[in-house]
């Protein structure tokens, strides 16, 4: 990011600028500073709009796996219904084709 790269290079001139004796102090070159200052508010912006973009992205994609996670589970839910139902249907036809098996068996005896 170029935003660090610059604050990096204003650290280092601050690091290794001229001390003034007994006060302490250091000597800067402000043309310098200045420009690291109008280059860090334009490049700030940038930087801003660059993370609202990827912070958007990030919850357009939530958005999304949460849908899809509702899809997923919905289907779920249609899927068990289905299967309960059709067990349910089976154990009906079960006990119906029983029915049909003990009437034909005793239809046969008395035919016997």
């Amino acid at each position: 990011m170029e935003l660090y790269d610059i604050l990096d290079q204003m650290e280092d001139m601050i690091r290794s600028a001229t001390r003034i004796p007994i006060s302490g102090r250091s000597v800067i070159d402000a043309e310098y500073f200045l420009e690291k200052i109008d280059r860090l508010r334009a490049i700030v912006p940038e930087e801003v709009e660059a993370a609202r973009a990827i912070l958007e992205d990030q919850q357009n994609l939530f958005l999304q796996a949460e849908r899809t996670a509702q899809n997923i589970i919905e289907e779920g839910r249609f899927q068990a219904a289905r299967i309960v139902e059709n067990s349910e249907i089976t154990r009906q036809a079960r006990v119906l084709a029983d029915e049909i098996i003990a009437k034909a068996n005793s239809l046969a005896k008395e035919i016997k």
